[in-house]
């Protein structure tokens, strides 16, 4: 859902990100000019893997989750991002579709202006093109690091994501959804033993997050699932 927001706002905002703290201030103004806000639900796919990378986007308020394909089956998270952070970057530099998929773990709010809009800013001004190139390769190189070794979640973060990841993957942004997988199995995509994913499960169970059916777990509280992510990458 796009959302008006005074140009002031959002030039108020981009002054504090430390991405562009070097930039100047009639440059923010343009690209203030350009943006666009957009607010998106909890649970909602903000891009995919494979989409045109037509967006940059900066995090005015809350989380998103960044996570790519490992080995053609599983889902490993890169990071999660919070306000000040930026996504979408790496597909627009390469010129290539979106690498990763982008997941609101809450309610979020960005400010977004077009793949054009940044490439011509970058550019036609230094001070962008040096600033912000150089960062967005060190966070590149960074989330490759990261991804390989799966760092940023612990064992109840990645079996949350897991979960999420395949209810979304099933347009299951809501609760009720049925997702058709063996707690081997879903162990193996959170890349834990069969034992740790049953004994959360089971807690998860008491606490009303979930029902472990024969063949399959039915998903009662996303939001909370979604919770435990925010809380277990930020400790």
């Amino acid at each position: 859902m796009i959302n008006s927001y005074l140009n002031n706002d959002i030039l108020n905002f981009l002054r504090e990100i430390p991405l562009l703290n070097k930039v100047p201030k009639d440059v923010l103004e343009n690209i203030s000019m350009v943006s666009t806000i957009k607010d998106y639900k909890k649970g909602s796919i903000i891009y995919k893997k494979g989409d045109p990378s037509n967006w940059i986007y900066f995090i005015l308020s809350g989380h998103v989750a960044e996570f790519v394909s490992y080995n053609s089956s599983v889902e490993i998270i890169v990071k999660t991002r919070k306000r000040l952070d930026y996504i979408g970057e790496m597909g627009i530099l390469a010129d290539k579709p979106y690498p990763n998929t982008a997941i609101a773990l809450e309610k979020v709010t960005l400010v977004a202006f077009s793949k054009e809009k940044f490439m011509e800013l970058t550019l036609t001004t230094s001070s962008i093109l040096q600033y912000i190139n150089r960062e967005l390769i060190d966070r590149l190189v960074n989330s490759s690091i990261n991804a390989i070794n799966a760092m940023y979640l612990d064992a109840t973060g990645r079996l949350a994501f897991a979960l999420v990841n395949l209810a979304i993957d099933k347009g299951g942004h809501n609760n009720d959804t049925i997702i058709n997988i063996t707690q081997s199995e879903l162990a193996s995509t959170a890349g834990m033993a069969r034992q740790t994913a049953s004994i959360l499960l089971e807690e998860w169970r008491e606490n009303c997050i979930l029902e472990t059916l024969r063949g399959c777990i039915k998903i009662k509280d996303i939001n909370r699932l979604m919770d435990i992510i925010i809380n277990s990458e930020l400790k």
